[in-house]
């Protein structure tokens, strides 16, 4: 399972160029999931996986899209998602 996260890190960016691409947002939805209910090294690939996302901006040009009429955009969806999941990241902390 922690290779599978890891794949999914890849397929929503690309860490080496340092780029995300539109569905980041909903790779990093995902990982928080997975943060919730998985543990040991899958749930450390995900808490990693979701380090990189923040890390790192949106290619150029996939900035934003729009779907059902709703304007998204990525690295603000990305972003909101963290503060959202401030008490599930400190009941990780708390064990």
């Amino acid at each position: 399972m922690a290779r599978g996260v890891a794949a999914l890190e890849d397929s929503v960016g690309n860490g080496h160029a340092g780029v995300l691409y539109l569905v980041a947002h909903l790779g990093a939805a995902v990982m928080l999931g997975v943060v919730e209910h998985w543990r040991d090294e899958v749930r450390e690939q995900a808490l990693t996986s979701l380090l990189e996302l923040l890390d790192v901006e949106v290619l150029t040009g996939y900035e934003t899209y729009v779907t059902r009429g709703v304007r998204v955009d990525v690295e603000e969806a990305i972003h909101r998602q963290v503060p959202e999941a401030v008490p599930l990241l400190k009941s990780v902390i708390d064990g």
